[in-house]
This record gives structure tokens, sequence and C-alpha cells, in this order.
């Protein structure tokens, strides 16, 4: 009588993980864009800021990029974020309000790998990136009670000149 022995072999499957960068462009419209000047924020579905990023150093279209910090991933998923500008009060500036849906779709290869697709939507429109826009008008600044002008008039010698301030003509000039 032999004793039977059941031998079991237990494999596990875990695929390596996968870090997706969700990234987008910054546009300004009338002026030249700064580096760091515009801060966008990646949420959760719930609302909770995941992270932020600025705008880097615009190209000779004055368009910058800017991204997030990579995601990792550890298994397949659809994964849902909003991406939004943060308003700012940049003089002059009209910020752009768009909120975009970002769908990151995680699949499973099957021999130890994943791959992912990135998806954006604004409202029920697809879109091919992150691009937000902004505009510049210098005609929106409001410049009231910035720039205060006075003239003093001195004679020490006592000097008769019939001069006085309404004889001034002040003007700013961009």
């Amino acid at each position: 009588n032999n004793p039977v022995y059941i031998i079991d072999f237990v494999n596990t499957y875990t695929p390596e993980p996968i870090d997706v960068v969700i990234e987008g462009t910054k546009e300004l419209i009338g002026r030249e864009l700064e580096d760091g000047e515009f801060t966008f924020q990646l949420k959760n579905l719930s609302g909770s800021v995941l992270d932020t990023a600025d705008n880097g150093a615009a190209n000779a279209n004055n368009i910058a990029g800017f991204e997030f910090a990579p995601i990792q991933y550890t298994h397949a998923g659809i994964y849902t974020y909003t991406v939004n500008e943060v308003k700012g009060n940049l003089g002059g500036v009209t910020y752009d309000e768009t909120v975009y849906t970002v769908v990151v779709t995680i699949t499973d290869n099957g021999d130890g790998t994943l791959s992912s697709s990135v998806d954006y939507t604004v409202g029920n429109e697809e879109k091919t990136e992150l691009a937000f826009v902004n505009e510049y008008d210098a005609e929106d600044l409001d410049i009231d009670g910035l720039v205060s002008i006075k003239k003093l008039i001195s004679n020490p010698q006592g000097v008769n000149h019939n001069v006085t301030p309404e004889g001034f003509k002040f003007g700013l000039y961009d």
C-alpha cells in the first residue's frame, strides 16, 4: 500500500504595471504666453483633486504643453477623470471654462503586459486632445486707481514764470 500524494501547482498571473500620462496644451491669444502662468487640475469623479500641473514654455505658435504626473495601473479596467483649468486673476485674460472628461482604458494583453488608450470628451462631443485656449484683451483691463499722477512746481528763486499745473499734459502709453 503506497500512499498517493496529490501535488497542486498554483500559478499566479500578474501583468507588469503600466504608467499613463494625461497631458494637454494651452494657447493664449493676444499676448505672449509665459511659462507656469496657468494651472490645470486632474480630478476623480467625486471631485477630489488628484494632481495639478502648470503650463510649460510656449512654442513659436504661443502654445505650451502641460502634463500631470504619471498614473500607474496594475490591472485592466476603465478609469474616469475630469480636467479643468483653474481660473486665475490675470488682468485682461478670459479663462477657458471647458471641463474635459478623460477615460483611460487599461487592457490586459494576456501576455503579462497591459496596454492603454485615453479618450477625451466635452459633454457628448469626442475630442482628440485636451486643448485649453484663453484670450487676452488689454481693453478688459481695469486700471482705475492704478495710476496716480501729481505735478509739483517748485520755484526756489521766486522767479515768476506764469506756469500753473494746468499747463502740463500727461499721457499713459503702452
